[in-house]
């Protein structure tokens, strides 16, 4: 029938931030514990068909799509943050030997990340997830983009053999701050490098026809980021102060790059979706670093958060998206058959 109501299809898209993603992850948590009715079982992630994140979004997005609470992973990424990025504190010294590190190497071992992602999610494939994904990196050996996704395309499922920890360890890997990951393609690089928050990326794996081909107007979006730094060159400056003092040893120039891809992914993404696209984010007037993990900044993220939630809570577009329950997902193997 001509009239007849197509049912929404759902993605949520969540931002690459290092730390930050602790605003991310509390909001999440927050609207959950709101919506759960007292489950402490009740996911988020039922309301959404697909979920896609870089970086620590990423991470997020691997975490909820195989079944882990919002409120869970908050405890994770809250009690492990200073596994992953140990602070140097007010120790005048190691911050000089984190500079030092950042210019000739890398800032953090990436070993205590891994440990908590395996140790979280366990060895378990993208075909194992329980909700689409997709997945940003860049993968530096080739110089090109690329889009881990689960096998939800019975052309497209040769990712579905990849480790789950492989994926979140590819997409955050932030040079300066972690060496790039090596993987079977080769070495692996942050996705917030052309996509810190994959809304377009995920537009299209859903209304591309090569794709999964669904109608636009059928598709809802909602965006949450992580207090993005919003780089700015100085009014003062020419722009030729160098890579220690105008982009603090690559610090602020990998932010920029960030936030650049940030607002070009969503800005394309309202181009197609308009009201359909939800943008939840607050500005980062702290400048609280991507690897800041001390309790004063984290405590911030949190409160910022949770007040985010609150506010969201009281928007009618927001609401809306927790009416729909997303169908379980079909995948398919190698061969094209269906899991």
């Amino acid at each position: 029938m001509e009239n007849e109501i197509k049912p929404r299809v759902q993605a949520l898209v969540l931002s690459g931030g290092g730390v930050r993603g602790l605003y991310t992850i509390k909001l999440l948590a927050e609207i959950e514990a709101n919506i759960s009715n007292g489950d402490p079982n009740y996911s988020i992630a039922k309301h959404f068909d697909m979920i896609s994140g870089t970086s620590i979004g990423g991470i997020l997005a691997l975490g909820l799509a195989s079944g882990k609470t919002a409120r869970r992973l908050l405890e994770l990424i809250d009690s492990k943050r200073c596994e992953i990025f140990p602070s140097p504190n007010n120790n005048f010294w190691a911050k000089i030997r984190r500079k030092k590190n950042q210019a000739l190497g890398t800032a953090f071992n990436p070993q205590a990340l891994k440990d908590i992602v395996v140790g979280s999610i366990g060895d378990i494939k993208l075909r194992d997830l329980r909700t689409k994904v997709v997945i940003p990196a860049v993968n530096g050996t080739t110089g090109r983009p690329k889009a881990f996704k689960t096998p939800h395309h019975k052309e497209f499922t040769f990712d579905g053999e990849r480790l789950v920890s492989d994926v979140a360890m590819s997409t955050s890997a932030a040079p300066t701050y972690f060496p790039a990951h090596s993987s079977n393609d080769g070495l692996m690089l942050d996705g917030g490098l052309f996509a810190n928050l994959p809304s377009f990326i995920t537009y299209h794996e859903l209304a591309c026809s090569r794709f999964l081909g669904i109608d636009p107007e059928q598709i809802h979006m909602m965006c949450i980021g992580t207090m993005g730094s919003k780089k700015r060159l100085a009014a003062k400056s020419a722009g030729d102060k160098g890579y220690l003092n105008e982009w603090s040893n690559g610090q602020d120039l990998l932010s920029l790059m960030m936030d650049v891809s940030e607002y070009w992914q969503v800005t394309m993404a309202s181009h197609y979706l308009g009201e359909r696209l939800v943008h939840i984010d607050d500005p980062n007037v702290h400048e609280i670093d991507l690897a800041d993990s001390s309790e004063e900044s984290a405590n911030l993220l949190k409160r910022f958060g949770a007040d985010r939630a609150q506010s969201s809570l009281g928007d009618g577009r927001v609401k809306s998206f927790f009416s729909h329950l997303a169908p379980k997902p079909q995948f398919y193997d190698t061969t094209g058959e269906k899991i």
